[in-house]
């Protein structure tokens, strides 16, 4: 029970909050889950003076009641964010039937996570939100066509991913638009479908792409398909294309997918100003130093690279031929490196030892701003973790944290390269 002490510490100290919830395109999953709170509680609130609050933003994370929403939210607000992850319930509002108004001072609304959200709820205020620039409800349930026809003739939006297939935006794709994009997200089949989009739109100002694709309905691409990537250079350009996400879903068993490989990826090495490459997958993925050092030197500004599958158990169709030795191209060429996931074989290349690999030990091979990496769930160490962590820290000299990808714990010999790594960073830090 709260007393009147309490709220006056409350009504002191709440106005000057212009965020609640988890911080906007952070990690969603690692945030304390909340309760749902009843209308005698924001009443309390509201008779001793702390709501409303003059909020700028709010993020909502898992079951997001209506009654907070409705009495939390200002006529002010610029971006609304709300995830939802596993174990979480199927609906982000626990009032269902209802129709939600939304601040025509919103600039920004996001839904992140694996469950679907129904943006029905917001039909009406989507089509009167005079400030909108950034839509990105990709794991959504497809809009309407008058929603998805106004988001179309926009003149301010720069960034949209919704739910909705290709044929949609076909459909509703305007006679003449003033939209010019900077971010497209798309759920899709296939590739190509995705690209019959970007033929329509005016992608002259189209930064980064985002494809959320389904395997258990169709595969991405026909396997080895040579020409995996080549319509993007007709539907892109070369030089202002910053990001390449594709990001792959499957609930059954694995078909056969598409496969990246040496010579379908060349026409993404003309894309110079690439910064970030992501791709999620269950299958089809061929990897090797080869296709490492042509990355490296095409793509002198990469911050981000993700290569890796999802689910641990589908690992016997990914073929990886990554060594250490790919990794220290990346060191070589890509001094603003930042995030790096990676399934790799902690060996050197061609049967040689680690110890014998050539190393340049001047800065020009040395990332500095790689911190943390991520690795698959067949990442092997064959050799010892001594050596492996030695390697690790002359190419990348603050790398410290080993991460193990789709939710599976660490294996002993990576756990010992971590612990290495740390007393190597921690020394270094101590006598500097």
């Amino acid at each position: 029970m709260l007393r009147d002490e309490d709220f006056c510490l409350w009504r002191a100290r709440v106005p000057r909050v212009k965020h609640i919830g988890t911080c906007p395109g952070g990690r969603w999953w690692t945030a304390p889950r909340r309760c749902l709170l009843d209308i005698s509680f924001y009443d309390s609130l509201e008779l001793h003076g702390v709501i409303p609050i003059d909020l700028i933003s709010y993020a909502g994370k898992d079951r997001t009641d209506s009654v907070t929403f409705r009495r939390v939210i200002s006529p002010h607000v610029v971006e609304l964010a709300f995830s939802s992850y596993p174990p979480s319930g199927p609906s982000y509002f626990s009032s269902q039937g209802l129709k939600f108004t939304l601040p025509h001072t919103l600039r920004a609304l996001r839904f992140e996570g694996i469950l679907r959200f129904d943006l029905s709820l917001f039909h009406d205020a989507l089509l009167t939100l005079p400030c909108l620039e950034v839509l990105r409800c990709l794991n959504t349930f497809p809009v309407s066509d008058a929603v998805l026809r106004h988001l179309l003739s926009s003149a301010i939006l720069q960034e949209l991913e919704l739910g909705n297939p290709p044929q949609d935006f076909r459909r509703c794709q305007p006679a003449q638009t003033l939209l010019r994009l900077q971010h497209l997200g798309l759920r899709a089949d296939r590739l190509e479908e995705s690209l019959a989009v970007l033929t329509l739109l005016d992608t002259s100002r189209l930064e980064s792409i985002k494809i959320h694709h389904d395997y258990d309905r169709r595969p991405l691409a026909t396997r080895d398909d040579p020409h995996l990537f080549e319509s993007l250079l007709s539907c892109c350009s070369t030089l202002l294309l910053k990001k390449i996400e594709l990001i792959g879903t499957a609930d059954g068993y694995p078909p056969q997918a598409f496969n990246i490989n040496v010579k379908n990826a060349e026409p993404l090495l003309k894309f110079r100003n690439l910064e970030e490459l992501i791709i999620t997958s269950q299958g089809g993925l061929t990897f090797n130093n080869d296709l490492l050092e042509l990355f490296s030197r095409s793509w002198l500004g990469m911050q981000h690279l993700e290569l890796n599958l999802i689910h641990s158990y589908w690992k016997n169709v990914i073929q990886y031929h990554i060594t250490l030795d790919g990794l220290r191209f990346l060191a070589q060429s890509w001094p603003n490196l930042e995030y790096l996931d990676i399934c790799l074989t902690a060996k050197g290349c061609s049967g040689n030892s680690i110890e014998n690999l050539p190393l340049d030990h001047g800065q020009q091979s040395r990332c500095m701003k790689l911190r943390s990496l991520g690795i698959s769930c067949d990442s092997r160490v064959e050799a010892e973790p001594i050596v492996v962590a030695t390697f690790l820290h002359n190419i990348f000299p603050n790398l410290s944290t080993i991460r193990a990808l789709e939710n599976a714990n660490l294996p002993d010999k990576w756990r010992e390269v971590q612990e290495i790594l740390k007393n190597l960073v921690s020394r270094r830090d101590c006598t500097l």
